[in-house]
């Protein structure tokens, strides 16, 4: 019996945790011999490259950004989807955050496919409003399996919820630099979508504390977002300019902060620290 298609589904595959996530995770399903086919809504949706799939991987971007209105735009999507879902009802359907999870739930109504659903953020502040909250929880209903990365945030579900769920930590790349050896060159380094939820004006500031005793070390802020400009204001206001460096989205980034002395990470929460 040959193995099932998997297909994972994304509102985009760049500048985001959950998104290099799962590409590392379809980069090794299709090592393995499953079949595998990534639909992304849009290309490079939050800025910077998209993480770099095997080639071996069927890849479709569905692109309806030309569509000005967005509840009409995300109707297209899900009739994108029920599409596909129908031409290929034996297909596994894995997708993650709370736009795509809902698209899913309603393109697979009364269809055959298996689905399942992961939980990238921290359940209790991610989606923000306690309506959405209420919708994910309503849609992991119709999931056949839940994917937590914590045994809190499977706990946080109520039992009906939890008794799908099974916790899988993040995959690890094998081909992680090896472990840097030496003396470190004197730069701390974060990474992470320019977002709110990274709170990182709170890095800036502890920075500029740490840099009244230790002006030799810079800080080096990897990925792209919103809040860009208004780092690079508070980091002028801090007169530490010239010190706080906007890097931008790098795939090699583990190449770039391997002799790093420092990472940092400011978020008010995460999925998994």
């Amino acid at each position: 019996m040959s193995p099932r298609e998997l297909l994972v589904i994304s509102f985009s595959l760049s500048n985001n945790g959950a998104e290099r996530v799962f590409v590392e995770l379809s980069n090794e399903w299709i090592r393995r011999g499953h079949p595998v086919t990534v639909i992304q809504f849009e290309k490079d949706a939050y800025g910077g490259e998209s993480f770099a799939l095997d080639p071996q991987i069927r890849e479709i971007t569905l692109n309806r950004k030309s569509i000005g209105n967005k509840l009409l735009r995300y109707l297209r999507y899900l009739t994108d989807i029920r599409g596909y879902l129908r031409k290929n009802p034996d297909a596994v359907v894995i997708a993650y955050s709370f736009t795509t999870q809902m698209i899913v739930v309603a393109a697979s109504a009364f269809l055959r496919n298996t689905i399942i659903f992961s939980e990238r953020n921290d359940p209790n502040n991610c989606p923000y409003s306690k309506a959405s909250r209420l919708l994910r929880n309503l849609s992991y209903h119709r999931a056949a399996r839940i994917v937590f990365q914590t045994g809190d945030a499977k706990d946080y579900f109520p039992e009906t919820i939890r008794k799908k769920g099974v916790v899988i930590t993040n995959p690890i790349n094998p081909s992680l630099p090896e472990r840097f050896a030496g003396e470190r060159r004197k730069a701390i380094v974060t990474a992470a979508r320019l977002r709110p939820q990274k709170n990182l004006p709170l890095l800036i500031e502890a920075y500029e504390r740490f840099h009244r005793n230790h002006p030799d070390y810079c800080l080096e802020i990897y990925g792209i977002g919103e809040e860009l400009d208004s780092l690079k204001s508070l980091a002028r206001e801090k007169r530490i300019e010239d010190k706080v460096f906007f890097m931008g989205f790098c795939p090699d980034f583990n190449e770039r902060v391997n002799d790093a002395a420092i990472y940092a990470c400011s978020s008010d929460y995460e999925g998994i620290s």
